[in-house]
């Protein structure tokens, strides 16, 4: 998995490509984290490169989406290709 990480003072902007497995999503969720405690509310990763995802790494940021929300972050997945839905 590659990733990287644009920002600006309203959003961060993460794009990821590759292979993603769980310990990927691990990271992912650390580095989104760092971002949230800095301040930012809006968060989008664009999935669009991503060739693999596991399901368990799939499942894991689906929960990610939920937990984030209710803290008012709002998590956006853009996935051209259907595999990740809000």
């Amino acid at each position: 998995m590659t990733i990287w990480i644009k920002d600006d003072s309203e959003k961060v902007h993460l794009g990821i490509s590759g292979d993603v497995s769980r310990e990927h999503i691990e990271f992912l969720q650390m580095k989104i984290l760092d971002r949230i405690h800095s301040g930012y509310r809006r968060i989008i990763i664009d999935m669009n490169r991503v060739r693999t995802f596991d399901s368990h790494g799939l499942d894991m940021l689906k929960q990610f989406h939920l937990q984030v929300a209710t803290i008012g972050v709002q998590l956006v997945i853009e996935d051209e290709h259907g595999i990740v839905k809000q």
